[in-house]
């Protein structure tokens, strides 16, 4: 699936009209990137449209097939997280000390 369809799906999936994203997101040719009718993507462009979308990047350019929804007050907390310097294996030891559990994977 190239990236153009891959945007339309995840739009009309999330029931919004192409002048809603366009106004949200401020790309007057969105409707070209839906109907595959440019030349290239700026990086910028796939960033913010995966934030808004709440998908990887690698996800909309089809590399990947699954889908990552993340609540905005995660979102927030892991920028808050990554401004204070810390990783995230940081934040596992912190958490697994604090509540007595593990979050490593087996």
């Amino acid at each position: 699936m190239n990236v153009g369809k891959r945007l339309k799906e995840i739009r009309v999936s999330k029931g919004l009209t192409l002048m809603e994203v366009q106004n949200e997101l401020g790309y007057f040719n969105l409707r070209r990137i839906e109907e595959g009718n440019f030349k290239s993507l700026k990086y910028y462009h796939l960033i913010s449209i995966s934030d808004f979308y709440k998908v990887s990047p690698m996800y909309l350019l089809g590399f990947d097939e699954k889908t990552y929804h993340i609540e905005p007050k995660w979102v927030v907390l892991i920028q808050k997280l990554k401004d204070k310097g810390l990783n995230p294996r940081d934040v596992i030891k912190c958490v697994e000390k604090e509540f007595e559990i593990s979050l490593r994977n087996k």
